[in-house]
C-alpha cells in the first residue's frame, strides 16, 4: 500500500510540475533581452564583416605586425553567423515571440 501511495504521490507532482510549467511558459516582452540582442546581433554582423578587425580588438597593443591566422577568420566568420542567430532569438524574446 505504501508504494501505491508514493507512486501516487510521484505522478500527482510529475502532474503539478508538468501543468505549472505550461502556465509560466509563455513569454512577456522583456527590454533587457532586447537590449542584449541588438548589442549582439551589432557584434556578431561586425565579426562577420570585418572578422581581422574584430579578432585583433583589444589585443593588437599586445603583438607587433601580427595577423590573424585564416583558420581563425574562418572561425570567426562561423562565429558571426552564429552569434546573428543568437542575437534574432534575443531581439525576438525582447518583444515577447519566443
Amino acid at each position: 500500500m505504501k508504494k501505491l501511495a508514493a507512486a501516487h504521490a510521484v505522478s500527482v507532482h510529475f502532474l503539478v510540475t508538468i501543468t505549472s510549467y505550461s502556465y509560466y511558459s509563455y513569454s512577456e516582452p522583456d527590454p533587457g533581452h532586447l537590449l542584449y540582442g541588438v548589442v549582439f546581433l551589432i557584434i556578431s554582423i561586425l565579426m562577420l564583416v570585418k572578422p581581422r578587425f574584430m579578432l585583433m580588438f583589444g589585443r593588437k597593443w599586445k603583438y607587433k605586425n601580427a595577423e590573424p591566422s585564416d583558420f581563425a577568420i574562418e572561425v570567426s566568420k562561423i562565429t558571426g553567423i552564429l552569434g546573428i542567430l543568437v542575437g534574432i532569438a534575443l531581439i525576438g524574446s525582447g518583444f515577447g515571440l519566443l
